[in-house]
């Protein structure tokens, strides 16, 4: 759906483990054969990688303290986590942020359980693959919600509060957020002489709205804009037309 939602607050809390060169990335899933544009980018990043492992690990853990009912329901959540996941294309950040929350989500559901706490490696399923999804066209609703229609029947929204959904065929919904706690207040100054610079980017990136939006979708999308200013409101527009151009 969304770039799921993340705000360049959460820069504070992700961006310096991911700013090294790209290395030979170990996930827990083959980086061979058609991958999708965001698993692409987690082969690419030896952060990304290991946690990924680290979400299997703690996803087997928790699976493994289930009946079989319950790891049905585990696996069908991860399903729709990894629709989510593959919302942010290849946005590092955003991918980032996804494992952090999921990871956090199944450290709590594993702390549930108590009775296994050190299962094997094999003793539970694997996550469920993800696969890739064309958009078929996208819209942006009065409120300024903004939608994905992909061409395998799911609507991928993302709302003016920046919470994501995704809405499959059948009426389930699956909703997410990607926000970290990070207040902007606490994000570093841009240096001397480059604050001009982002008063530019605010006013190119809302430019670019502009020109793909019609009058009626941008003044809508603008109403989402309120209170944000800075590098949350950057940070809001770079979201924006992610989710509005990407191709999955």
């Amino acid at each position: 759906m969304t770039k799921p939602i993340l705000t360049l607050a959460a820069v504070a809390a992700i961006a310096q483990v991911l700013t090294t060169a790209p290395a030979v990335a170990a996930p827990s899933f083959s980086c061979s054969g058609n991958l999708n544009r965001t698993e692409v980018a987690i082969c690419r990043s030896e952060r990304l990688g290991t946690l990924d492992r680290e979400m299997v690990g703690w996803f087997r853990r928790v699976s493994a303290q289930l009946d079989e009912g319950r790891v049905r329901a585990l696996r069908q959540q991860q399903r729709d986590w990894i629709v989510a996941r593959n919302a942010c294309a290849a946005e590092r950040l955003c991918i980032a942020a996804a494992y952090t929350n999921r990871i956090a989500l199944l450290k709590r559901l594993a702390g549930a359980s108590p009775e296994r706490t050190q299962p094997p490696d094999d003793a539970a399923p694997e996550p469920v693959a993800s696969g890739s999804s064309d958009v078929e066209r996208v819209a942006v609703l009065p409120d300024g919600t903004l939608e994905r229609y992909m061409k395998d029947g799911r609507i991928v929204r993302r709302f003016p509060n920046g919470k994501l959904e995704t809405e499959w065929p059948d009426g389930r919904k699956s909703s997410y957020s990607f926000y970290t706690n990070t207040q902007p207040g606490n994000l570093p100054a841009l240096p001397p002489g480059l604050e001009g610079w982002g008063t530019e980017l605010e006013g190119r990136l809302l430019g670019v709205l502009e020109n793909i939006l019609s009058d009626a979708e941008y003044n809508a999308y603008r109403q989402t804009e309120s209170g944000k200013d800075g590098y949350v409101l950057i940070d809001w527009r770079l979201s924006s037309l992610q989710f509005l151009t990407q191709d999955q």
